[in-house]
Parts: structure tokens; sequence; C-alpha cells
């Protein structure tokens, strides 16, 4: 996990030191959450009762990753989402998003070093979203776990607090959300970590290491989420035999 210099791309302090991570078993969503989604769930509860919540800056809703979504509407959507299915659904962690925002590369991007044309929509990616709106979600080839939309079109919201680099974080897959040494309000760190870039950033900031952060306040249209799910608590004594390294794998992607 981290910034590879070999990479030919400058890294950031922000971005290391490069380390291991050793990833559990989960599950992610293969587009960020759209107005569609949420639609649903405003309709069900009436959400936050901010005048302004999801307002799709008239580019449309649909299929278009869901933008202007304060990070405590992601918990109450996804907490909605939750009771509505019997699952446990949360944001990903920074390091399962990287890891899947990878997919078993180790390039800047899931389809090499280079941006290329037409594999994401940010500036300079050569979509035709490019620095004007989002774009549909899936509007891109998949990476090669099936995951789409992990370079640009929005931020996206992940569990964990903001801290300036990777000393001291776990290695297990688990989110930073100790409270030590960062400012909390209302039981939760007030500024919180977003990765992926979006619609109107430079593709440089688009990359698998590139780190960003907003706070529990700020909302707007270039960030948006997408949810994770741990797999159940199973009694292996009640399984049948098989393989159980590939099981883990097919629901790790």
């Amino acid at each position: 996990m981290g910034c590879r210099a070999e990479n030919n791309h400058r890294c950031g302090p922000s971005q290391g030191p490069l380390h291991y991570v050793q990833i559990p078993p989960f599950a992610i969503s293969k587009y960020e959450v759209t107005f569609e989604d949420y639609d649903r769930y405003l309709h069900a509860t009436g959400g936050s009762g901010r005048r302004d919540e999801t307002d799709d800056e008239g580019w449309g809703r649909g299929n278009r990753p869901v933008i202007n979504v304060l990070f405590e509407e992601a918990f109450a959507y996804i907490d909605w989402l939750s009771s509505q299915s019997g699952e446990h659904y949360r944001l990903p962690s920074e390091s399962e998003w990287e890891y899947v925002a990878r997919a078993g590369t180790d390039t800047a991007y899931s389809w090499g070093n280079e941006v290329g044309v037409n594999n994401a929509n940010c500036l300079g990616c050569g979509s035709r979203w490019d620095y004007k709106t989002t774009a549909p979600v899936g509007s891109f080839n998949p990476n090669p776990w099936g995951v789409h939309d992990m370079h640009g079109n929005v931020l996206e919201m992940v569990q964990d607090c903001w801290f300036g680099d990777y000393r001291r974080a776990p290695n297990d897959g688990r989110a930073r959300d100790a409270p030590w040494g960062v400012k909390i309000v209302n039981g939760r760190c007030f500024d919180r970590t977003v990765r992926g870039g979006a619609w109107n950033h430079h593709y440089r900031f688009t990359r698998a290491s590139t780190r960003g952060w907003s706070t529990l306040e700020r909302y707007g249209s270039v960030l948006g989420f997408r949810v994770a799910r741990s797999p159940p608590v199973v009694d292996h004594a009640t399984v049948p035999s098989g393989p159980r390294e590939l099981r883990q794998e097919k629901r790790r992607r």
C-alpha cells in the first residue's frame, strides 16, 4: 500500500511509507452509490431534511453517482441499507479501497502507469465528461476485478479518519478511526479521508496511491461514496468441505 516511486510518478509525503497490508475477505459495491439508490432511501426515510441534500447540479439523477452528501448522511444511508438487508454494510477502509483500486496490479492505475484515453472521468482523461460533469456509473471499462470508477468521477469517502501519512497505520485492513491525535465532533473524527479523485481533478490526482481529505461539514459535486460489506461469521464446522481459499477469494472480489 502506498506510492511506488519506480512507476515514474512523484510520491507525496501523505502516500508513504510503502507498507504491506493483509486484507481479510470483504465485499465492495461494483459501482458508486447512485442517485437511484439514494433516492429510494430518501423516499423511505425523508433523509436528513437538509434543503439541498443530493442536489444533482442539473446533470441528472438515475445512474449517476450521488453527490452533495455529507459524511453523516452517507452513514445514515448505510445504516438504513443494513437495516433493510440484514447485512452489515459500511464504508470501505482506506486499505480496502486501495486494494480494490489496484485490483492485483502495482501500477499507478489499474490499467497501467499512464492515464491513457477514455479510461476514466477526470481532467485530462480524454472522456466526454472531463471537467464538465459526473459520468453515469459503469461508463468505462471495469478494473480486472470487475469494479468500476475507482479512478476519477467522484471522490469516494472511506471509513478512516485523516492522518497525514501511513506511520502507525494498521496492517490488517482495519480503518484508522481511533480518536487519539484527531479532532472529534459528536463521537466522530472531523477530518476524513477521501480517495480516487473526481471529474474535475487532474489525472495525476486520480492515481491509486493518491490520498485526500475532507471534513464532516463538507459536501459538493465532487464527493460521493460506495459501500462495503463484511462477510457473516461462519461456523466452519457446519460448512461442507471444499477449497476454502477459493471461497475466500470469490468473496474478496
